[in-house]
């Protein structure tokens, strides 16, 4: 059975350390780079709530997360199966939930 380690990605320098001991730690492993969009961060203006600059930050979010995972799979190298997601919602529930949904057996942050 193939062991699937969550690594949680917020664009922090801490993230590529946790991603090489995910790789290290976990050979063989599906490393599942996840991140997540949290909408309290498109703020409450009036023009955030209007439709198409709303569609417009979530596209640019999404752009952003792949940028992000991109840069990871070049520094982590090969040798491991690699997975990205992206998810909107709170953070540390959205990790939460995805893990417990999604049959993750270690989260590295």
């Amino acid at each position: 059975m193939t062991r699937r380690i969550l690594v949680p990605i917020d664009g922090s320098e801490q993230v590529a350390t946790a991603a090489t001991f995910a790789v290290e730690n976990f050979p063989g492993a599906t490393i599942v780079l996840f991140h997540v969009i949290n909408p309290s961060e498109a703020g409450y203006s009036t023009k955030a709530s209007v439709s198409s600059v709303s569609d417009r930050w979530y596209e640019e979010q999404q752009a952003e997360a792949h940028e992000r995972f991109d840069e990871l799979e070049a520094s982590i190298g090969d040798g491991n199966s690699i997975d990205r997601v992206v998810e909107m919602g709170r953070p540390n529930a959205t990790i939460v939930n995805y893990a417990e949904d999604n049959d993750i057996d270690q989260i590295v942050m």
